[in-house]
């Protein structure tokens, strides 16, 4: 992930040095879909999720990323075609 994370940034680098030199290669980056952040503590801790594709944005209080992501995983299936 961080090896895509750093393909995705410097591609926007040269895209952005770029501009106004030819065709838009915008399109072809690969797009930041979800952003996770937390507190490097112990018990309950704080993380910030906002996921773009569904459009959501919360703080959720969780152990550990899974318990975290349960919101996201309920409101995904609940938009899924049956």
């Amino acid at each position: 992930a961080q090896t895509l994370a750093i393909a995705h940034r410097d591609a926007r680098a040269a895209w952005a040095r770029s501009v106004g030199q030819g065709p838009s290669e915008a399109t072809k980056l690969l797009p930041v879909v979800r952003s996770i952040s937390r507190e490097n503590r112990s018990g309950p801790i704080p993380f910030a999720i906002e996921d773009y594709r569904i459009a959501y944005v919360d703080t959720v209080w969780a152990r550990n990323l899974s318990e975290a992501l349960q919101p996201i995983w309920l409101l995904k299936m609940s938009r899924s075609p049956s």
